[in-house]
């Protein structure tokens, strides 16, 4: 056994996806979020090719970031992929390209991924939030993480504003405006995604990429 550098071709739409796994290749299905929703459409009619197998994941990792771009598996509307395949899990936090800020800024989804890939991430991403807000719906702090945690929680809700300043005055309301004009926090390029972000938010929007499956995509 070794680490597995693989192609999978799904037999009825054509539709190719590059990934990794230390188990069987021909019988592990993938675990990138849009090929697991395309093979729940379509079914897994899928032909395997084993591009290579590495002892280690350094050897891995050189081969799989160059068929990736070789391939643009993640530009490319004939793969499922999102980013290219590393098998590292996915931390989306390396992959900011500070060279390209204003790359896809203001664009759709379709202008950024084309109307067939845009799509699949709509509706992988409105699957993702909507199971998330109904296993939260009409339930309580109690029932979703037990009596201790939830007294935990509302512990921490009601001391956290304890010994809050007064609110501001409306004069220094205006003064704090006044200092603050003109003033532009940083933002960074996301290259998954191509949407510029704030960099104080950069963290929440990667969590986003994670939730979506860009841990294998």
């Amino acid at each position: 056994m070794g680490i597995y550098l693989y192609k999978k071709t799904h037999n009825k739409t054509g539709l190719k996806y590059l990934g990794k796994t230390e188990k069987d290749p021909f019988k592990y299905k993938g675990s990138g979020k849009r090929w697991k929703a395309h093979l729940k459409k379509h079914g897994n009619d899928v032909t395997t090719e084993v591009l290579g197998v590495y002892e280690t994941i350094e050897d891995f990792r050189e081969d799989a970031i160059r068929i990736s771009e070789e391939l643009d598996v993640v530009s490319s509307n004939e793969w499922a992929n999102l980013k290219i395949e590393e098998g590292d899990g996915g931390n989306t936090a390396r992959f900011i390209d500070y060279s390209i800020l204003n790359r896809g800024r203001g664009l759709t989804y379709e202008e950024r991924y084309g109307e067939i890939k845009a799509k699949e991430l709509r509706k992988v991403r409105s699957s993702t939030l909507g199971k998330k807000s109904a296993s939260r719906k009409g339930k309580t702090l109690v029932d979703l993480y037990g009596e201790k945690r939830a007294a935990e929680i509302t512990e921490a809700n009601r001391t956290k504003h304890v010994g809050k300043v007064t609110p501001h005055s409306d004069e220094t309301k205006l003064k704090i405006s006044a200092a603050r004009m003109g003033y532009k926090s940083p933002r960074v390029c996301c290259v998954l995604c191509r949407k510029e972000i704030g960099m104080n938010n950069f963290t929440q929007h990667q969590n986003t990429h994670s939730k979506m499956g860009t841990a294998q995509v």
